[in-house]
């Protein structure tokens, strides 16, 4: 359904402006000025193919939603097993397949049928879990102050959140250092030596052995990460890890075992439980305030069963873009191997008739036109800025976050990925590969994603 159909109806404009306000702020400020606009201001009842699409779509979730609702803990253990269990059937699949017609065949059903699996199966398993969070939000905010302070305050319930993909990945990644630690080969190594030439080593398994080990466990797990990971094109993690041994080298740089990761996650926990202990409290004293008190416990089950679950529908898609990546890129060494291609990855410049055309056999100069496309791509890298929203009558807006109300003149506001305040060094990045943070540096940058 195009973005405009949503728009123009009850029924999708308040759930589009809701879910952009939440996962792109920036992109949600653009889309609430468009939506001033007489062109997009006429806000009529919805057609009969938007009634059925949501009609199919209440059907696949609503059971599944009510079910998460009444049993969160179950129900998070059954999606993350259907989860495996759907990537392990993909798994197999690509290992039977041993020609690039079979895994092109396999890279459209493999992704198309994640997404297909993804949305009824996970959508209502996190919804609830979000919800619950957003309403014990919204009552911190009320019951104990309107202040800034206060607003943090609020904020503080989601912190420590478990069973979050992206939290696992990191806290791996900080007992990958502290296995690197306790070795005091591997520990001077990778010390000593930048992260361009320890990615080298590694991919030549030629690093000191407990470091080897370390990275290896962890790259087999999140190695299908990478900047900029929705494009099925960009390099992974564990095709170069020159950024995974900058974090491991930041990692090593912290000596105050206070700003350890594990540390700092379980003290969100302690301060996520104070700040609910607290609104029971004041809800308590308010008028009628008994049954919101109660129902605290209840939504904090549900959003500490189901809350971590944001970061699952993602990680689930990029594992499958992992294992079909891989699966090219073994034909795209065949290819270099005939002298088809110069480069491995140079399947990634072409289009899925185009890859079927070069398992078909069809001779074609596919260096040249590999060329002709990685120019361009270069120099559409160039561009400073991208456009955040297009319109069909041609403007575009750029724009990020704009300044809050009553922020002083040299104020610059962003979007915050964690309640407090903090004063250190900022550190603006531009590109993560050219950068290497350390501990107690003000982290500043266009955008963030997992990886």
């Amino acid at each position: 359904m195009r973005m405009t159909q949503i728009l123009h109806n009850r029924i999708g404009r308040p759930i589009i402006r809701k879910a952009l306000g939440v996962i792109e702020p920036s992109i949600g400020q653009a889309v609430e000025q468009l939506l001033q606009e007489d062109a997009f201001a006429s806000a009529g009842p919805p057609d009969r193919t938007t009634i059925l699409h949501f009609a199919r779509f209440g059907r696949l979730v609503l059971p599944k939603l009510v079910r998460a609702l009444a049993a969160p803990d179950a129900e998070r253990k059954i999606v993350q097993g259907l989860m495996a269990a759907s990537l392990q059937q993909a798994s197999t699949q690509l290992a039977a397949a041993t020609t690039l017609a079979e895994r092109i065949a396999l890279f459209e059903s493999i992704i198309a049928g994640g997404v297909q699996f993804a949305v009824p199966n996970l959508i209502p398993r996190v919804a609830p879990g979000l919800l619950a969070m957003n309403r014990l939000m919204a009552w911190a905010n009320d019951a104990l102050t309107s202040t800034q302070a206060g607003q943090r305050h609020a904020l503080e319930i989601a912190r420590g959140l478990p069973h979050n993909v992206t939290t696992e990945m990191d806290l791996m990644l900080w007992q990958t250092a502290q296995l690197i630690r306790n070795d005091q080969a591997a520990f001077a190594f990778v010390q000593t030596h930048d992260a361009a030439f320890l990615a080298e080593q590694y991919l030549a398994n030629a690093l000191p052995a407990v470091a080897q080990r370390a990275i290896a466990a962890f790259l087999a797990k999140y190695g299908m990460r990478g900047l900029a990971e929705i494009d099925f094109g960009r390099t992974r993690w564990r095709e170069n890890p020159v950024q995974v041994m900058q974090m491991l080298q930041s990692y090593l740089r912290i000596e105050d075992p206070a700003l350890a990761p594990d540390t700092v996650f379980q003290r969100g926990e302690v301060a996520a439980q104070a700040v609910l202990d607290d609104l029971v409290m004041a809800l308590c004293q308010q008028p009628n305030g008994a049954l919101k008190a109660q129902l605290v416990a209840w939504l904090t089950k549900r959003m500490r069963a189901l809350a971590g679950l944001r970061e699952s529908p993602k990680f689930f898609i990029m594992n499958l873009f992992g294992l079909v990546r891989t699966a090219l890129l073994e034909s795209g060494q065949e290819l270099v191997a005939q002298g088809v291609l110069n480069r491995a990855d140079d399947l990634m410049f072409l289009h899925i008739k185009e890859l079927q055309a070069v398992a078909a056999g069809y001779a074609i100069d596919w260096k040249a036109l590999v060329t002709e496309r990685r120019a361009i791509y270069d120099r559409e890298k160039l561009r400073n800025q991208i456009p955040r929203v297009l319109v069909s009558d041609g403007r575009a807006f750029y724009e990020g976050i704009r300044a809050h109300k009553g922020d002083r003149a040299g104020v610059i506001s962003g979007s915050p990925v964690s309640p407090g305040v903090a004063e250190g060094i900022v550190h603006v990045v531009f590109d993560p590969h050219e950068a290497q943070l350390v501990p107690g540096e003000i982290l500043v940058c266009p955008g963030t994603d997992p990886a």
